[in-house]
């Protein structure tokens, strides 16, 4: 009775709790219960990969395979199978695919979900070619005459294995490797079966056969193939062979090479080629046998006689110091390929020698001397020796002067030439054409005088360094006179337009001062936005020199003067100037005085602003420092980067 008491209190106590909330199945607010979601399903998956080959008229039979889904799995065909074939909804090909291709099936997986998966994916089934042996023997074998001869077979699988599984080969005669090859010594008909198996595995590896036989015969034969390489002036000699036939045996040669002669009972071929060939000749041999009626057999033979080896020159020539280069050695004759070793000597630093060849690049100037010993491939080979010579030099001179600037008749004029690279000193001459009558060139590159008619010359000047071997630079220049210097140009209004170049002008005549007690003159120039500008007035480095003291600035259109210049280089001297902390930005005011302490001409570079839209029009302002500016104050205006 107590048992049953216990029991039924258990129970009571176990229902209030649930009812009551007990456990957290309820929310605080009192709402309803929630539903865990349903698993999700297995991913559905064909795993088969590939299907096998067969051959063709064989019984196929393959069982697809696939996982996961839900429940029975159905396979299908997407597109239509292959004629011959069928697949079940379990999944199992069966059929008989009747010829030889790659076939093509669309398959399909679907499981009994809601919703169902489903997969899709393509095979291909491989039903190859029939092996089949299309030649097994070698055309016309001859006794004691080798060949080299691979059977034909197509189909199946490559590579394929082939032995002989009856039957026998002549003697000389062996399959190796896939080939028939040999010298046969016994004449006759000899059959043998010819097995050939492929490479496939089960089940459609194949294995073919052919029943043949191989005729061999004993005709008379030339079996001199290709006569040695002959050497212009040395002794040769070539023996013609020829197999069967019944002996003795004649021998002819069409177009022997001059110097050498046949013996026609012996068929040697023997001399001394007093000429090489250009090309190798072209012979004809014929052999005749004693049988009745006499055999013939007739073959073409190439002949090929080299010329002496020997060197043709002891000087490679000059190579540019920093520069690759590359020489072939100077030699003729011999039978290529020729090789090269070095003998003596020593090749520049940083060369290497070919087997016809040297090339490399130096960094030392100098001439380097030594000896090479050449051997061509003639059997034997000839050898020659030779000392070459190898030059590096210096890089060749540029002129860099492009531009001369113009005359005025009867004025003092004074252009130098300029020019880098090579080995200074350089020495300057007219190689074409002339100077304007009045003017002359000499031997520093200065050319001067005073012209005294007008009209523009042409004329090319010659430079030639001083380097051994010298080397040479030309450049063409035109001169012209003209009547007068550049006009007047005392106010900004009536500014002389310039462009690039080299230009004579003289100072404005002291009888109209500026009001600062010197004359002035004005140019007016563009440029581009971005472009940098050199502008330079030099009086004192003509010759004879100008007694101008040049001041420059550059001034708008109203006179202002511009900040888009970088510091002329008296700026960087110290003491007594102050040095820029950025001397090479293009924002300092626009003038100068002196170029340097040395000179009293000046110069400035000014770069356009590059936010400009359009070419930037300024005016350059010439004055005379001293104050007494005066017509014979000439000077020469250099521009360059401008428009």
């Amino acid at each position: 009775m107590r048992l049953r008491h216990g029991t039924a209190f258990i129970f009571l106590f176990s229902f209030l709790l649930t009812s009551c909330g007990g456990g957290g199945g309820s929310s605080a607010g009192g709402g309803a219960n929630t539903t865990p979601p349903p698993p999700t399903p297995p991913q559905l998956k064909i795993t088969t990969s590939s299907l096998p080959p067969v051959l063709a008229g064989q019984p196929y039979s393959f069982q697809l395979e696939g996982s996961g889904g839900v429940g029975a799995l159905t396979w299908s065909s997407t597109g239509q199978l292959p004629a011959g074939l069928s697949i079940s909804s379990s999944g199992l090909i069966t059929g008989t695919l009747a010829s030889p291709n790659t076939y093509i099936l669309f398959i399909k997986l679907q499981d009994s979900g809601s919703p169902a998966q489903s997969v899709s994916t393509t095979f291909f089934i491989l039903v190859p070619t029939p092996i089949t042996i299309l030649v097994a023997t070698p055309m016309a074998p001859n006794r004691f005459v080798s060949f080299d001869f691979p059977p034909v077979v197509t189909g199946g699988t490559p590579p394929y294995t082939m032995t002989i599984a009856a039957g026998e080969l002549p003697p000389g005669v062996t399959l190796s490797n896939n080939h028939i090859s040999g010298t046969p010594t016994e004449a006759g008909v000899f059959s043998y079966t010819l097995q050939v198996t492929d490479s496939g595995a089960d089940p459609i590896q194949q294995t073919a056969s052919l029943e043949t036989s191989m005729t061999v015969a004993s005709r008379l034969q030339i079996t001199s193939m290709t006569p040695p390489v002959g050497v212009q002036n040395r002794p040769y000699s070539f023996t013609l062979t020829a197999v069967n036939g019944t002996g003795p045996l004649q021998w002819s040669v069409k177009d022997l090479p001059a110097g050498l002669t046949l013996d026609p009972d012996s068929g040697i071929i023997s001399g001394t080629p007093t000429a090489a060939t250009v090309n190798p000749v072209d012979l004809s041999a014929t052999v005749t046998d004693s049988s009745s009626p006499p055999a013939h057999s007739t073959t073409d033979l190439s002949l090929n006689i080299t010329g002496l080896l020997q060197f043709t020159s002891t000087n490679l020539g000059n190579a540019v110091v920093g520069q690759f280069t590359f020489f072939n050695i100077p030699f003729s004759g011999g039978f290529r390929p020729v090789s090269a070793k070095l003998v003596s000597g020593s090749l520049p630093s940083g060369w290497v020698l070919g087997s016809d060849s040297i090339s490399g690049e130096s960094s030392q100037l100098g001439t380097y001397a030594f000896t090479l010993q050449l051997q061509d491939s003639a059997s034997p080979p000839q050898t020659a020796q030779g000392s070459l010579t190898l030059n590096i030099v210096p890089k060749p001179p540029v002129i860099t002067t492009t531009t001369l600037p113009r005359a005025v008749v009867n004025a003092s004029y004074s252009a130098p030439l300029a020019a880098t690279q090579g080995t200074p000193p350089y020495n300057w001459s007219i190689q074409s054409g002339s100077l304007p009558a009045g003017l002359m060139l000499d031997s520093t590159g200065l050319i001067h005088g005073t012209p005294t008619t007008l009209g523009t010359s042409t004329f090319t000047v010659l430079l030639t360094d001083s380097g051994s071997p010298a080397q040479t630079a030309t450049q063409s220049f035109s001169l012209t006179v003209n009547a007068s210097f550049l006009g007047r140009n005392d106010t900004i209004q009536t500014a002389t337009p310039l462009s690039n170049g080299a230009f004579m002008a003289s100072i404005s005549p002291y009888d109209d001062p500026s009001a600062s007690g010197a004359d002035t003159d004005y140019y007016k120039l563009s440029a581009n936005p971005g472009a940098t500008v050199f502008i330079g007035i030099f009086a004192q480095q003509l010759n004879p020199p100008s007694p101008l003291d040049s001041v420059i600035e550059i001034v708008d259109s109203s006179g202002a003067r511009l900040s888009i210049c970088k510091d002329p280089a008296q700026a960087f001297l110290q003491p007594p100037a102050v040095l820029d902390p950025n001397p090479n930005d293009f924002n300092d005011s626009c003038i100068n005085d002196d170029e340097s302490p040395s000179t009293l001409d000046s110069s400035l570079q000014l770069q356009v602003p590059g936010s400009a839209t359009s070419p930037l029009t300024f005016y350059l302002h010439v004055l005379d420092w001293s104050g007494r500016a005066r017509p014979d104050m000439v000077y020469q205006i250099q521009v360059s980067g401008a428009n």
